[in-house]
């Protein structure tokens, strides 16, 4: 192989560089050609095209500008008072201007466009030598510029004459130096601004070439008048970009008050979790003094014994989750509950010595409910009229919650005078007389449904507030809607079915059981992953009934009490929605059957499915409580969405608050488990069949709206 020497190298190179020289001289000359013929084409075209387009224009937007001085004086005062006016109007106008283009008689070439921003005027100008001068003017610059035209010339007739005097060729290039050049627009001598020379630009030189900026420009130009249908595709393409990110901003926006009011209202629920922590630290030391007690006593078997029980008593209650703290009962008013109760009830006939009336003594005048009581305050008189449709469908817990604690979110986690649930359990255990029939003690079943209440989390969506209208709807469903008269429900089942809808989503933690099995949650691993949360909300609140102080049961017969505890656990376990086909071929079962329901079995197959329509009822209830409820359990989705995101989990279907799929999601619940549902219960008590209306109401709306 023979490799050639250094100095052949050299040698081959030269002759290729001679070689190639003459060619690429060549080349430029007929690429100068090219873009000159180009050039004056498109000037030629630009000036026809904008002389034809810009005369409509011209006439109809200075038609009237024949305004006197005094005139255009009143509208320069207002637009100095309102600077953002001022950059509006000049920017609609720059907005309006085509790109522009002319070689003067001196053979300089000159274009002015808006930039790249589209907020300033730029002026290129290229000079026969060959140098160059550019310069963008901003809204101060171009009003100094306008100034040269008169002192209350608008943007629209300087605009007009700078236009008019490029496809007139009425442009100038004067006092060139080394450091800028003058380009004067010249004016015609009629209109307003006459008498004066014309618009004067001072442009500045610069060191670098700006033939590829008017290149390119007079190519942009020709290439929209040339395909005018893509660039309408184009500017549609991007109309329709903005439109999604002005939803998507809006979204934000929302987004961003919607996590204000959270930290907000974290930031306040912080501050009393360290009251709380402090509290039970003091607690804990003062345990720990009784126990240490308990094990110094060396003297006496009943100070031993004394100091036995003390400690074993305090550490079981240290294991019970206390959600009112070392309080009992919550901060009732008296009058209310009284007005609640004599609605319903009378000391005619009553002993006031029984244990049902012990705490709150009703009016002793019969027939408080047909008549208007003298209210104390606003508060009773608003939970007064509430009660009024404590039988109805469209019974209004939000209406209590606000009434009772102030707004229907900020205060769940903390309600020391009770809510929506202690309102509405208090007044049904009145109204089907349970506390005389049961023998309950009144005070424990206030500390009983205080204690409930406060172990509801403050969550957007399952909180008190929602136990609340699952109880109310429970109710709905034994009595108006014909439950009880169907399966012959006794005194005991009703009880239990309310007591199950108070307590069905107790200490529920915002997320579902999806969460608690992909995170492997300390609930998910004691429950084995089966309807964790259901098995969770049962359990806590039995636990909570070992303390007597809140135990609504005591005063049943063991019988009771067990029959009580498998009916609440059966129903509350169902409202597990992973079993819920499951449940309704079991329900459908029994209706092809033509079951009586009158058994005990299928009468808590009954109870089953009146807690889970109740469970899931919102859906078919009312418009405007629907769409309420569906916003909330929109922003506990996201919240849980958050999470999972947070802990590098992939967010569960229509939790994710990057892609909001609210009103998808609605339209898929409603047709494929919520219609269906109703309409099988519509046929096992035709009375409900109300709900499947609403519930149809509620889906028309998302797809009115045209957000499905």
């Amino acid at each position: 192989m023979n490799i050639p020497s250094e100095s052949d190298v050299w040698m081959r190179e030269e002759k290729k560089k001679k070689k190639i020289v003459p060619i690429n001289l060549f080349s430029s000359f007929i690429i100068f050609i090219i873009i000159f013929i180009f050039i004056a084409y498109i000037h030629t075209h630009t000036r026809t095209h904008n002389i034809h387009t810009n005369k409509a224009t011209e006439k109809e937007t200075f038609g009237n500008s024949k305004a006197t001085g005094d005139d255009w004086g009143k509208q320069n005062k207002r637009s100095q008072q309102h600077g953002n006016g001022i950059a509006a109007g000049m920017l609609t106008e720059l907005h309006g201007c085509s790109s522009l283009f002319v070689t003067t008689t001196d053979r300089c070439s000159i274009m002015a466009k808006m930039n790249e921003e589209a907020e300033c005027f730029c002026v290129s100008v290229v000079m026969p030598s060959g140098v160059c001068y550019q310069d963008e003017f901003d809204e101060e610059g171009l009003c100094n510029v306008k100034e040269t035209l008169g002192e209350h010339v608008s943007w629209a007739r300087f605009f007009s004459v700078v236009r008019e005097a490029f496809n007139n060729g009425q442009v100038t290039v004067q006092k060139a130096t080394d450091a800028s050049v003058e380009v004067m627009c010249h004016a015609d001598a009629s209109g307003e601004g006459a008498g004066v020379c014309g618009a004067e630009f001072n442009v500045s030189k610069v060191d670098v070439s700006v033939l590829p900026t008017i290149e390119k420009g007079l190519v942009d130009l020709y290439q929209f008048q040339a395909h005018p249908n893509t660039q309408e595709q184009k500017l549609k393409k991007l109309t329709e970009e903005v439109a999604q990110l002005k939803i998507k901003t809006d979204q934000l926006e929302k987004e961003a008050c919607f996590l204000k009011e959270i930290a907000h209202r974290r930031r306040k629920l912080d501050i009393y979790n360290i009251q709380r922590i402090k509290q039970l630290r003091e607690e804990v030391t003062n345990y720990e003094g009784i126990y240490e007690c308990a094990h110094r006593a060396t003297k006496g078997e009943a100070t031993t014994n004394m100091s036995h029980r003390s400690s074993t008593q305090a550490r079981h209650k240290g294991r019970i989750r206390q959600p009112l703290g070392e309080k009992e009962c919550a901060a009732y008013d008296p009058e209310l509950l009284c007005l609640i109760k004599s609605r319903w009830m009378t000391l005619s006939g009553i002993d006031a010595g029984p244990s049902c009336n012990r705490v709150i003594v009703p009016s002793p005048s019969p027939g408080v409910s047909n008549q208007t009581p003298v209210f104390g305050n606003k508060q009773q008189e608003v939970v007064w009229e509430a009660m009024n449709k404590l039988d109805a469908w469209d019974y209004n817990v939000f209406e209590v919650q606000q009434t009772m604690s102030g707004d229907d979110f900020a205060s769940l986690h903390h309600q020391p005078n009770g809510g929506s649930l202690f309102i509405t359990m208090y007044a049904l255990l009145i109204k089907y007389s349970f506390l005389s029939k049961f023998n309950i003690d009144e005070q424990i079943a206030l500390n009983w449904i205080s204690c409930v209440e406060a172990g509801y989390n403050g969550n957007p969506y399952h909180n008190s507030m929602h136990a609340a209208d699952v109880l109310h709807i429970t109710h709905y469903i034994l009595s108006k809607g014909g439950m009880i008269e169907r399966c012959q429900l006794s005194d005991l089942q009703v009880f239990a079915a309310l007591f199950a809808a108070a307590i069905h989503d107790y200490n529920h933690p915002g997320v579902n059981n999806n969460f608690h099995i992909k995170t492997q949650t300390y609930s998910a691993i004691v429950y084995n992953d089966r309807s964790v949360l259901e098995n969770a909300h049962v359990s806590s609140v039995f636990e909570l009934m070992k303390n007597p102080r809140f135990n609504i049961l005591e005063s049943f017969s063991e019988d009771q009490q067990k029959e009580i505890r498998e009916t609440v656990i059966e129903m509350v376990l169902a409202t597990d929605m992973s079993l819920h086909g499951k449940h309704i071929a079991h329900f459908n079962d029994r209706l092809e059957e033509h079951a009586s329901f009158t058994e005990r079995e299928n009468q808590n197959l009954a109870l089953v499915m009146a807690l889970k329509m109740a469970d899931i009822s919102n859906c078919g209830r009312p418009l405007e409580i629907y769409l309420k409820w569906s916003s909330k359990l929109s922003d506990e989705f996201y919240l849980q969405g958050d999470r999972e995101r947070n802990l590098g989990v992939q967010c569960s279907p229509f939790m994710d608050r990057m892609e909001p799929a609210l009103a998808k999601g609605q339209i898929l619940f409603i047709n494929y488990i919520i219609i269906p549902f109703f309409e099988k219960m519509a046929v096992f008590l035709p009375k409900m069949r109300l709900a499947v209306e609403c519930a149809e109401s509620c889906k028309a709306y998302w797809l009115k709206s045209g957000q499905g």
